[in-house]
């Protein structure tokens, strides 16, 4: 999950173990006033995409099942880079 460190629009990410959370910094523009907008398209972004986020405000929440293999957490975080990078 850190590899998204540097990503335009992250602002922190914090985990423990297999579970993490990354706080994405809030549009501008047309989102004054609207916090959790980047945070809703992301996980909007997501599900087009097949993956099912958590988010509170602008923060997204993973938490992948304990059987997952390297290669399938990998993915899922690729999907999570895409759909950030999708959200502007």
């Amino acid at each position: 999950m850190h590899s998204l460190k540097g990503e335009p629009g992250v602002a922190d990410i914090r985990n423990i173990g297999l579970a993490a959370a990354v706080e994405l910094d809030p549009l501008d523009g047309n989102a004054v006033g609207k916090p959790g907008l980047r945070g809703l398209k992301v996980f909007e972004r997501g599900m087009e995409e097949g993956m099912l986020y958590r988010f509170t405000g602008d923060t997204i929440a993973m938490a992948p099942p304990f059987i997952s293999t390297q290669a399938e957490i990998e993915a899922m975080i690729e999907k999570l880079r895409a759909a950030i990078r999708a959200v502007r």
